[in-house]
């Protein structure tokens, strides 16, 4: 099982480009981390996302994720690449295995000397690819999977109804659905944790609620991605009673699945 959390964008560290966007799609809207904002090509063929030169600045990533695509209607080729220097030339770092619309996410042996990143999408005659958004970077991996017994996620219908005096039903409004995650790990090494939850936790994702990719097994489902943030009122605590390890994680978390 491989439990992922994935919320620093290493694409939001460096200015942008495509090759072509239609009007209204511009291409920083996949950085915002909303479902209702796309890029959009402005024709078919062979596009280019691509990142400007990291300098000095750290691009280390072996996690990528991306939502609110067409691909799989548009019959498109998704590649991710990275651009080595001194090597000077584009190197394959992933293929996405595209079979529906909607998210996709991808594992990779971690990278630490792409000077740039692209992502290439190819499209024939008529099909124009778009998408929400893109998060690169290195997820943080968890050790080994949620304590037992454990759902992946929890839906509520959110409904209101109204009955009569006498009983009978009159009618119902639902107002669609809540999603919510409960995940709880026991026993983390005090060394990972550390390392991986502190820095999600402070400043941006956990304790701001700044939205983060949750993907329950990308073993298992690569197509199983979520959107979430903390619930309101998370309590982000650490327990420990052995030297060099936490007692507990407990994660309460809501969101979409994309």
């Amino acid at each position: 099982m491989d439990t992922r959390f994935l919320f620093e964008n290493v694409l939001e560290n460096v200015t942008l480009t495509a090759t072509d966007t239609a009007t209204g799609y511009n291409v920083n809207n996949i950085l915002d981390r909303r479902n209702y904002t796309k890029w959009r090509a402005n024709t078919y063929g062979t596009k280019y996302i691509t990142t400007a030169d990291y300098g000095s600045l750290n691009s280390i990533a072996n996690t990528v994720a991306i939502f609110g695509h067409n691909f799989y209607s548009v019959d498109a080729t998704v590649t991710l690449e990275k651009y080595v220097s001194p090597v000077n030339d584009w190197e394959e770092v992933y293929v996405f295995p595209i079979t529906k619309d909607g998210a996709i996410a991808g594992k990779f042996t971690t990278v630490n000397n792409a000077k740039q990143w692209r992502l290439k999408i190819v499209t024939t005659s008529g099909n124009i690819p778009e998408f929400s958004c893109m998060l690169l970077g290195q997820a943080a991996v968890f050790p080994f999977p949620p304590d037992s017994p454990h759902t992946d996620f929890i839906q509520t219908g959110l409904n209101e109804s109204a009955e009569s005096k006498t009983g009978n039903l009159l009618g119902v409004v639902n107002r669609g659905y809540e999603t919510t995650f409960s995940l709880k790990f026991s026993f983390l090494s005090r060394t990972w944790v550390d390392a991986w939850l502190l820095n999600w936790w402070y400043p941006y994702y956990g304790r701001a609620g700044k939205p983060f990719i949750y993907i329950p097994d990308l073993d298992y489902d690569d197509e199983e991605v979520y959107l979430v943030k903390c619930a309101d009122n998370y309590q982000f605590q650490l327990p420990k009673s052995l030297l060099s390890y936490y007692d507990s994680v407990q994660f309460d978390l809501q969101g979409i699945r994309l």
